[in-house]
């Protein structure tokens, strides 16, 4: 298991690195000079070439890039042309809020998702199978940025029990989660449903069903705890999709996450912040998938096996 950790931990560095150069020839390729993020639009040519060579502006790419990858080996992702801020600690400053808000998500996306998903999977083929499945479909369908003016609307306007945005005690965090957790709980359904369906018809579930199980024990007991790997599997991509930053639900609530950051400093061509940005994130995701992988191990002992290399 150990050994497995360790080298999905090596297979980040050239992940990074590549991720890496990929937003340095995509940012150096983008219309614009950066140059004037720092001195400002109304600067002298002096001051912009100034600028150009205290920043290394005027090295090629491949040197900038170089230098960068130095200097993220000791640490040091830059500071933001715009605030002047550290790279590093202004992304964990607003991870707290991403992180707080994918773990809401998905509590609120498992809440509705397995029930219902379990429940359409033994009801197949019948109307309440398809209303379930109807109702995934709805989740997945509505636009984000949609669900969450309805909600503002309704519980913040109309009846005042929520804070309308931003990141003020725990109600400030109610709408956003159900907003995100409903496109997250559409998805989850229908993998729960298709996951249940395969082990519900499994001989073990008509043994256990022949020796006078109930079917109750049997769904929860048997074919749920059987089904687990799939939906742990997109439960953890969409919490690793939600680190990435959900760009459209932080900014209809102003919620201060990793996303609306990124889209700011993309607005603004900051190109560390940018930059730092993506690479704190794609790490954040390597590390999920990587405790993702490790939950296997606790879910299915013959996953665990194989990593133990026994037969």
């Amino acid at each position: 298991m150990w050994r497995y950790a360790l080298k999905r931990l090596l297979w980040m560095i050239p992940v990074i690195l590549g991720i890496a150069l990929f937003v340095f020839v995509i940012i150096d390729m983008a219309p614009g000079d950066p140059v004037y993020q720092i001195v400002g639009e109304r600067a002298t040519q002096e001051q912009v070439e100034a600028a150009r060579e205290e920043y290394g502006l005027n090295d090629n790419i491949f040197i900038r890039f170089g230098r960068y990858i130095i200097n993220l080996c000791k640490g040091d992702l830059g500071k933001s042309y715009i605030t002047k801020e550290d790279v590093f600690h202004a992304y964990l400053s607003r991870l707290p809020a991403t992180l707080s808000l994918a773990a809401a998500s998905i509590v609120v996306a498992l809440a509705i998702a397995i029930p219902l998903g379990i429940y359409a999977a033994t009801h197949q083929n019948t109307w309440k199978d398809s209303f379930s499945m109807v109702a995934a479909l709805v989740g997945v369908s509505m636009p984000n940025f949609w669900l969450g003016l309805l909600l503002i609307l309704l519980f913040a306007l109309k009846l005042g029990w929520f804070p309308s945005g931003g990141m003020r005690g725990f109600t400030s965090i109610i709408l956003p989660a159900l907003t995100e957790g409903a496109y997250l709980a559409g998805l989850l359904t229908r993998t729960t449903r298709s996951s249940m369906l395969e082990t519900i018809r499994a001989d073990y579930m008509t043994t256990a069903m022949a020796k006078g199980v109930a079917p109750k024990d049997a769904v929860m007991k048997h074919a749920f705890r059987n089904s687990l790997i799939p939906i742990v599997t997109i439960a953890g991509i969409q919490f690793a999709y939600v680190m990435g930053g959900v760009v459209m639900t932080e900014s209809v609530f102003a919620w201060p996450g990793v996303g609306l950051a990124i889209v700011t400093a993309i607005n603004d061509r900051d190109t560390p912040m940018i930059t730092g940005f993506i690479i704190l994130t794609a790490l954040v995701v390597c590390i999920v998938n990587l405790l993702l992988d490790i939950a296997y191990a606790f879910i299915d002992p013959r996953i665990k096996a194989q990593y133990s290399g026994k037969k």
